[in-house]
């Protein structure tokens, strides 16, 4: 043994070093454990932020695993199918891709871009990754289920035109005011979920006249976040009925609601109007909300009536409220109440006018509709009305 492996203090040093090392090695997987056990205390709650509906801490808790682990596959499409929750496809799309590159045949991989892409509405990128993910097990319960989704809604996106007839009668409290009568037919093409148009022909009796409106309109969805409609009326030397109008109306998707309360998403509205009587001309700015409630089945809709006239008059304001309901106990079925304090518009004058109105649509089959409403307008100081209308909805 050389001289320099006797020095005390060399021999001092170099057991401190073998401390250290020692000391090192021992925690080195102490360090990692703690580490894995992190991750996988993350993943479980976000898991558990997601089965409650919290999105959002969820998602915190999915990217600070994929920080920690780039590589963490699993937590990537966790992470995407939370985003693809909150309707951000691309982004979702964006976050899978690296998980994807790496391991391209992974069957839960593919099936989840199969689904953003289904959900974005892109079917044939959402049919071509499930086609993969079927090939690689044809007997996937997921990827089979997602199929089949993908074959309604192919169904139910389909171009369609729809015929419908309606009639009704009204009946007034004072023996001086004959019935109303009122038929309308209409003839539609939607796209459902995209856009549609319409054309309605009315004819009307009312004080002893006959009057014939023709309506022409459309609705689109604007992006992922909203829909668009336009509508214009005209019945040229109407007695009583509008001679002419245009009204147009938005919807934004504004609020994805709080699952854990039972609340969907909620919607904001505003419609806008100009009629046009023989005497005067009638504007109306309404905006509303539509709240849905716990699975979307239910649904509550609210608004706020602003209408005035260029005689002078001045502004008039009023409400209403509609709750709807669907459900399915034999044959798909919706009903609704609605309950309305507004400004109303007869032979071009506006009155304050309440009302109660209920009704229900029923498919009776997969291509037919029929709906039944009740309608009682009080308006101060002329007449209590009760309408009575029934209607059918053919589609082809």
């Amino acid at each position: 043994m050389g001289p320099r492996s006797k020095n005390p203090r060399y021999l001092t040093l170099r057991r401190v070093a073998v401390a250290v090392l020692i000391a090192l090695l021992a925690v080195m997987p102490v360090q990692a454990a703690g580490a894995d056990g992190d991750i996988e205390a993350l993943l479980n709650s976000g898991l558990a932020h997601r089965d409650k509906g919290n999105f959002a801490a969820a998602e915190a808790d999915f990217r600070a695993v994929i920080d920690a682990e780039p590589e963490h596959h699993d937590a990537r499409l966790l992470l995407a199918l939370v985003i693809g929750y909150q309707e951000r496809f691309d982004e979702a799309l964006a976050i899978l891709g690296p998980a994807l590159e790496a391991e391209p045949g992974r069957s839960d991989l593919l099936l989840a871009r199969a689904r953003l892409n289904a959900w974005a509405g892109r079917p044939a990128a959402a049919r071509a990754d499930l086609d993969k993910a079927l090939a690689g097990d044809p007997d996937d319960a997921a990827a089979l289920e997602l199929s089949a989704w993908l074959d309604r809604v192919g169904e139910e996106a389909a171009p369609s035109y729809v015929l419908s007839l309606t009639g009704s009668r009204s009946d007034f409290d004072r023996r001086s005011v004959d019935r109303w009568y009122e038929t309308r037919m209409g003839l539609g093409y939607q796209v459902p979920g995209h856009w549609s148009v319409d054309g309605v022909l009315q004819r009307s009796r009312r004080y002893g006249s006959f009057d014939h409106l023709l309506e022409l309109g459309g609705s689109m969805r604007a992006g992922e976040g909203g829909a668009l409609s336009l509508r214009a009326e005209t019945s040229p030397g109407a007695d009583f009925l509008p001679r002419w109008g245009v009204s147009g109306g938005i919807e934004l998707d504004a609020w994805d609601g709080m699952p854990a309360l039972g609340l969907g998403p909620g919607i904001a509205t505003l419609g806008a109007r100009h009629r046009e009587y023989a005497d005067v001309g009638v504007d109306n700015l309404d905006p509303g909300w539509i709240q849905y409630l716990g699975d979307g089945s239910a649904w509550i809709t609210a608004r706020r009536i602003h209408a005035w006239s260029d005689d002078g008059g001045g502004t008039m304001t009023g409400w209403s409220l509609r709750g709807d309901l669907s459900f399915d106990p034999v044959a798909p079925v919706n009903v609704y109440a609605l309950r309305a304090k507004s400004p109303e518009t007869d032979l071009g004058v506006t009155v304050d006018t309440r009302t109660w109105a209920a009704g229900m649509v029923v498919g009776v089959s997969e291509k037919v509709d029929v709906r039944l409403d009740f309608t009682r307008d009080d308006r101060s100081g002329s007449y209590l009305r009760d309408e009575w209308s029934l209607g059918t909805a053919v589609r082809f």
